[in-house]
């Protein structure tokens, strides 16, 4: 695969993933509250998870599409 495709790829899905789980951790927080008492422990620890990983994921994976928008990761790192 071409390595400009191959970037391309990369970063829409980058972008789609990180939308989608950032999408997902608001909406958890949204619904939190409709939750039955007795699985509110278990939601929040599970919204806990979810936006860890959204932060994560926001770093090591939204830093490389970013290098990919500059042109690759062989420009960025010499």
């Amino acid at each position: 695969m071409p390595e400009k495709l191959r970037g391309l790829t990369e970063i829409i899905f980058n972008l789609t993933y990180l939308f989608l789980i950032w999408l997902m951790v608001i909406s958890m927080k949204l619904k939190e509250k409709s939750l039955p008492k007795e699985n509110k422990k278990v939601g929040e620890y599970l919204l806990l998870a979810f936006f860890l990983l959204a932060l994560g994921d926001t770093g090591h994976v939204g830093f490389r599409a970013y290098a990919y928008m500059l042109g690759g990761l062989k420009n960025i790192h010499p």
